[in-house]
């Protein structure tokens, strides 16, 4: 071959490398002629000089017309392999490829992979000895199969083992988490691409499993939580909603019902409460209808579920007597049948919420250790995304449990120190499970700080405040109050440091200034509160009205000032328009400043965060509930995680949001 025919080949290939070995191959064969291969290149109904024009075709069409010839040129069998292998939207394995062709003998697929590798159609990792479909001939297949009935059935059964290996796959990490979690999360983050296919995939043509038997459910709610802990929240919402579907059209009803309960689950962490109290309103009218006639495991099971998103919910909603039934009818459920279990934890976790919420700390503080101590007996360790909440939780009970005895008194100090120590724990298992920096991190910096300004530290807790502010912004969901919390809670720590300097009139410029930005971060909290809607402020709406006049008075601002904060906490509270930075004439500067701040860097923090004076010691310590809301209960997707955010270990448990808190601790 001269360097002119050569030349134009690379021209006719784009330049792409993939195209080129591809065409290189059939030349070092033999099998075509250089001026064979030009002329293929330059056809498919364009002009020869046309096509020799990098400008005139696009690089995709040029790599696809090489693939083409290679793939045409190949025998049945080794296309149907390779349109097989399309399924594969990451790297696999020659075991996972023995599957998915439906292969009886590894050395033959082992040889057939080594023949579609030689022909450049297929890469292999020899370090890690995975196989990979570059992403152009991954597309090219995609189409290829269509129009050709024996190349669409090969697709056909390609797609069906693929959902049984996976679905298989997804059961033994499901159980390898629980021992071995990073382990199990280092293969998740491998197979990612293609368990990602295998929801899309599942959701459509994904096989209905009967429920009715405890060893499925069991099995199969062990993979949700799985699920829950490594997909974000929009991948988990579109797998159980998927999987619903299917349910329904094949005339299961309680399949149906237990995916829509884990799509109800969905709702909640998005906030979406009234959403999911309709999806479990209906479940469970359908479900007592078919418990006249089936009594089964399943059936109970599923019914369980309802009862923990309805009782879930009444939590956020404070009507505690209401969720405190539904959560112990499930505990009673969960407790007969699946005895000890990552569920049956989270449900002694989320009742320990309830007795936090009204105040009973030391009920509640049994419930979260029992919760920790259930989890304990089946994991064997802490390696386990649930038990930094649990740890958070009963922290927050020691911090509530200081709170009941005189300021430094040594039953305060000695709870206050107990609870610290649980929230410093909580965290660095956070770090090793590679959990920090989500919304279950910000809990803890919160509550640690909150700790640390009963105990009078509070150049110590300034710094956490500040981190969970940071991480609030970063990670926060519209319609969830956890934003104005944490910016109303920065914001009394600096109205505590200006009465504090205010003290010493040596300092009076220095009180100004913290002041001004307690005044900054108030504005921006009070903007969130309005955000959310009339009758779904935050906890802390009515301390923070009473703060805003506290600090207007510090400033010195004058009476129409004021009326102008009365009428925005009215709008908050009847409704009405609203515009953010409204209040008087430096709010809108204050506000972006006070962001700013907020959102510096931990290294470069320079505002204190001590909470309020003592006259606020009577808050509780704030608790999260049932998933991933803003609160963690037991475990948070990550976000998710999803979830929602990118999916991350750590998130399986419960967290409610902060609208039911009574103080600055949150529990998780």
């Amino acid at each position: 071959m001269d360097d002119d025919e050569c030349n134009n080949i690379v021209e006719g290939c784009g330049h792409s490398p993939l195209a080129i070995r591809v065409i290189a191959r059939h030349l070092k064969d033999g099998r075509i002629s250089p001026a064979e291969a030009l002329s293929q290149l330059i056809t498919k109904g364009q002009k020869t000089q046309q096509a020799l024009r990098p400008s005139s075709v696009s690089e995709e069409d040029n790599i696809f017309d090489c693939l083409r010839m290679t793939f045409d040129a190949l025998p049945d069998k080794l296309k149907s392999i390779l349109v097989s292998l399309s399924v594969f939207q990451g790297s696999f394995t020659c075991d996972a490829a023995n599957e998915i062709l439906g292969s009886t003998s590894r050395l033959n697929t082992e040889l057939d992979l080594e023949f579609v590798q030689d022909r450049n159609l297929l890469e292999y990792d020899y370090i890690n000895d995975r196989y990979d479909l570059h992403t152009l001939v991954r597309v090219f297949l995609s189409k290829a199969h269509k129009g050709s009935e024996m190349l669409i059935k090969a697709r056909t059964e390609a797609e069906k083992r693929f959902l049984q290996y996976y679905s298989v796959l997804a059961q033994n990490l499901s159980k390898e988490s629980n021992s071995k979690f990073f382990e199990a999360f280092s293969r998740f983050e491998v197979e990612r691409a293609n368990f990602h296919y295998y929801i899309e995939l599942s959701a459509i043509k994904g096989k209905v499993v009967d429920f009715k038997s405890k060893s499925a459910i069991d099995m199969w709610s062990k993979v949700f939580l799985f699920f829950h802990t490594f997909l974000s929240i929009d991948e988990r919402e579109r797998y159980f909603e998927g999987r619903a579907k299917v349910a329904e059209s094949e005339g299961n009803t309680l399949n149906y019902a237990y995916m829509k309960c884990w799509h109800a689950e969905q709702l909640v962490e998005r906030g979406l409460l009234s959403d999911a109290l309709k999806i479990v309103g209906k479940l469970l009218k359908t479900l007592t209808e078919m418990e006249k006639t089936d009594n089964s495991d399943g059936l109970q099971l599923t019914l369980a579920r309802c009862y923990y998103i309805k009782g879930r919910v009444l939590v956020y909603r404070k009507q505690h007597k209401d969720s405190l039934k539904l959560l112990e009818d499930t505990l009673g459920i969960e407790k007969q049948v699946l005895k000890n279990h990552t569920l049956t934890a989270r449900t002694l976790n989320m009742l320990g919420h309830v007795y936090f919420n009204i105040e009973h700390e030391e009920r509640a503080k049994v419930y979260h250790e029992e919760a920790y101590n259930m989890l304990k007996k089946l994991v064997r360790s802490e390696n386990h995304p649930d038990f930094p909440n649990y740890l958070t939780n009963i922290g927050a009970c020691y911090h509530r449990l200081g709170n009941k005895h005189p300021r430094e008194s040594p039953e305060s100090t000695e709870n206050y120190e107990r609870a610290l120590d649980y929230y410093d724990k909580a965290y660095r298992l956070q770090v090793r499970l590679k959990m920090d920096g989500h919304q279950g991190t910000a809990t803890v910096f919160k509550n640690k700080a909150t700790t640390l300004v009963e105990m009078e530290r509070f150049e110590d807790a300034r710094p956490l405040a500040e981190k969970a502010l940071k991480i609030r912004r970063r990670r926060h969901v519209p319609g969830m109050p956890d934003l104005a919390r944490a910016l109303y809670f920065l914001g009394s720590i600096h109205l505590d440091l200006g009465n504090q300097a205010a003290d010493n009139r040596q300092e009076r410029d220095a009180a100004r200034d913290q002041y001004q930005l307690c005044k900054r971060y108030f504005d921006e909290a009070l903007d969130e509160e309005l955000d959310l809607g009339v009758g779904q402020q935050s906890v802390d709406f009515h301390k923070l009205q009473r703060d805003v006049k506290k600090v207007l008075k510090k400033l010195h601002k004058g009476s129409k000032v004021e009326q102008k904060y009365e009428q925005k906490f009215l709008r908050a509270e009847i409704g009405g328009r609203h515009r953010r930075g409204d209040s008087d004439e430096d709010s809108s500067s204050g506000s972006s400043e006070q962001k700013r701040s907020g959102d510096e860097d931990d290294s470069s923090s320079s505002e204190g965060s001590p909470p309020p004076s003592p006259s606020k010691r009577a808050r509780l310590a704030e608790t999260p509930s049932a998933e991933h809301p803003e609160l963690q209960d037991s475990g948070q997707a990550s976000a998710p995680p999803s979830q929602q955010e990118e999916p991350t270990p750590g998130s399986s448990g419960d967290a409610q949001p902060e609208e039911q808190q009574k103080s600055r601790c949150q529990l998780q």
